[in-house]
């Protein structure tokens, strides 16, 4: 039967890196690239047979302090005059500072009554009329904004909006734009703040985990394999195996690693998060294969048809990685060639499949259509907006 549905999972994790990192700029960058891929997955398919749905696995904290008039620079400074200026710019500030004179057209504080009435009317006209769809959906595409909670889906919005030229507050991101929105409360089964982890789990399994584990169910115990696989008849199945029941085609592209939390929630089964290569693995975990082996041996990773994302270190035996970069240094001690094993098991099914590290290898293979698609860089984690 020839496949022509889908299953796929797509996910802005640098929101979530550069949140951890506090830099506040980098993360809303994050979100409005995050928000471009929307625009591009609702470009490309039919609202009639694709359901696509855009969410977080959890929240960070970010605040917009005081009360700042509308227009506001989200990333500006917190004063007009600073700085050495010319003599000139004192009227020009004092212009801006009161909505007055040649700085008025750019300073909209306020809009007018008839404005507002006139956008709620459309609003509520929408609402009543909008169509309920039922239909079945044929392809499914979900969005994960690693730890993009509501103040940095406000702020972008802002963003996105003066970068635009408006005053930025009215603006709307593309999901937010949809005919469904609501909330979800995030935590583990034995925390009250979670790990990406564990949320993935609950987002792609339906069933609530420990905190920094995968795939695994309440009888889990973080960090002990030989404990934990003997529930291993209680680990959930993803939707990514159900999906592939259902003749669709699977896969997932992601800013971080292929191994990474909320990537291995679609098919890894984990006592430990950070078990992503042999290397990790203490000596006592002898029955716990790591998941860059189950993402290429085991169902339903090796049967995904698109696998994109960073950490193609795990992959390799020897590979170099940044001695100064805690979260990398993780390497294959089995010898074992990952990639290689990926490509000889395409190669059994007499299906076409191409490897790409690179943008070129990428565009080419787009070309070229294969049934298997395994794209992979160096770094182990990937920043759209500041490596295009």
């Amino acid at each position: 039967m020839t496949r022509v549905s889908a299953c796929s999972k797509v996910e802005g994790a640098r929101i979530d890196h550069a949140l951890h990192d506090n830099s506040a700029k980098l993360a809303l960058e994050e979100t409005l690239a995050f928000d471009a891929a929307v625009e591009a997955a609702l470009n490309a398919t039919d609202p009639e047979d694709t359901l696509i749905i855009v969410t977080a696995d959890h929240s960070h904290v970010m605040t917009i302090n005081g009360y700042p008039n509308r227009g506001n620079n989200i990333l500006g400074e917190s004063h007009i005059f600073k700085g050495l200026q010319e003599q000139s710019f004192v009227a020009h500030g004092i212009s801006y500072a009161a909505c007055m004179g040649p700085q008025r057209a750019i300073c909209k504080r306020a809009t007018h009554r008839h404005f507002w009435q006139a956008s709620m009317k459309d609003e509520i006209w929408k609402t009543i009329t909008a169509r309920r769809n039922c239909a079945k959906a044929k392809n499914i595409v979900v969005f994960i904004g690693d730890g993009m909670g509501i103040p940095v889906i406000t702020a972008a919005r802002i963003l996105k909006g003066q970068k635009a030229g408006k005053t930025g507050e009215e603006t709307f991101l593309n999901f937010e734009k949809f005919p469904y929105t609501g909330l979800m409360r995030t935590y583990c089964t034995d925390k009250q703040v979670p790990d990406s982890a564990c949320t993935g789990t609950a987002l792609f399994s339906g069933i609530k985990a420990p905190y920094y584990t995968l795939g695994v169910d309440v009888h889990a115990k973080y960090g002990e394999c030989k404990e934990t696989m003997k529930y291993k008849s209680y680990f959930p199945e993803s939707i990514m195996t159900y999906a592939q029941a259902a003749e669709k085609l699977t896969g997932f592209v992601t800013t971080s690693r292929v191994t990474h939390a909320t990537p291995a929630a679609t098919y890894a089964h984990s006592p430990h998060r950070e078990w992503e290569c042999d290397g990790k693995l203490p000596p006592e975990a002898t029955e716990c294969k790591d998941i860059a082996r189950q993402m290429i041996e085991d169902a339903p990773a090796r049967d995904f048809h698109v696998i994109m994302g960073g950490g193609r270190q795990f992959f390799f035996p020897n590979e170099t990685y940044n001695q100064n970069r805690s979260e990398t240094q993780c390497q294959r001690r089995d010898g074992r060639k990952l990639v290689e094993t990926w490509m000889n098991d395409k190669k059994s099914r007499n299906a076409t499949y191409k490897y790409v590290t690179t943008t070129s290898e990428l565009q080419d293979a787009m070309r070229n259509k294969p049934d298997y698609l395994l794209g992979r860089h160096r770094d182990p984690h990937y920043f759209p907006t500041t490596k295009q």
